[in-house]
């Protein structure tokens, strides 16, 4: 699976130790359905709070999700257990 992170230009330490944290979960996704061809992370500040946008790129269809969250961290816990439940749903509507 490839991953692509897109961050903003500011809070650059925070960004960096955000980056390599949802670079180390992402692979996990792969639990749930073994097909993804790539993942594309959004990270970006809404006021206080951090947004991460996650995209997935699985055969023949993209899933996209969004969350909020104090840090960015727990708006990529938030969004990887979203994502989980998609490709999830996604594996058993399309399970041969």
């Amino acid at each position: 699976m490839r991953i692509d992170i897109q961050t903003p230009e500011s809070d650059e330490a925070q960004v960096r130790n955000s980056e390599a944290y949802i670079r180390n979960k992402l692979p996990k996704l792969e639990r749930f359905y073994d097909n993804i061809i790539d993942t594309i992370v959004y990270l970006h500040t809404e006021g206080p709070k951090k947004k991460v946008e996650m995209k997935v790129n699985v055969r023949e269809d993209m899933l996209f999700c969004e969350e909020l969250g104090e840090t960015y961290e727990e708006a990529a816990d938030k969004a990887l257990d979203v994502m989980a439940r998609q490709l999830k749903k996604y594996k058993e509507k399309h399970a041969p």
